[in-house]
């Protein structure tokens, strides 16, 4: 039964667990294909229940929007892979903000990206999936070469032009 029995005889509600107790153990969440947009409302999903997660997968969805993305993740202190890839985005200015100082692993394949801005400061990083996006210009790529922990870059499928 759901209802306690107190001492005064009045039967007192057990309350639900709010979702931000209820999910306090998630380490991995997978929301791929799941038909995620821009007025989702993902992000306040986000910021309540994936406080605790390490592995984030938002793939194959229809983000476009840094906003949309990754502001749910400010509090998503132990988030270390994050898979963004098929989605529309075109640029995260703001990614070092959002993401914070332990993210490993970055994965933004089959996106619209064309400037790197941004994930250049996202100083944990060892891996980044930048493969099949729109970068053309080959000194966007400074910043990302400046990074200390970097030891995977994928950049194939991208229109890179080189000045001679």
């Amino acid at each position: 039964s759901s209802n306690v029995h107190t001492s005064s005889s009045t039967p007192a509600r057990i309350l639900p667990p709010s979702s931000s107790q209820l999910y306090s153990h998630l380490t991995h969440l997978d929301l791929s294909y799941c038909g995620v947009g821009e007025a989702s409302g993902l992000s306040k999903v986000l910021s309540r229940c994936a406080r605790n997660v390490q592995c984030l997968s938002l793939s194959h969805n229809d983000l476009v929007s840094q906003k949309a993305a990754i502001s749910g993740l400010r509090h998503a202190e132990y988030l270390i892979k994050l898979n963004l890839s098929y989605n529309k985005l075109t640029s995260l200015p703001e990614a070092h903000l959002y993401l914070g100082g332990q993210l490993q692993r970055l994965q933004l394949s089959h996106n619209q990206l064309a400037t790197v801005k941004g994930i250049d400061r996202l100083y944990a990083l060892q891996e980044l999936w930048l493969d099949h996006n729109q970068i053309v210009d080959l000194s966007e790529l400074a910043g990302i070469c400046q990074l200390p922990q970097l030891q995977y870059l994928h950049l194939q499928g991208n229109p890179l032009e080189q000045d001679y």
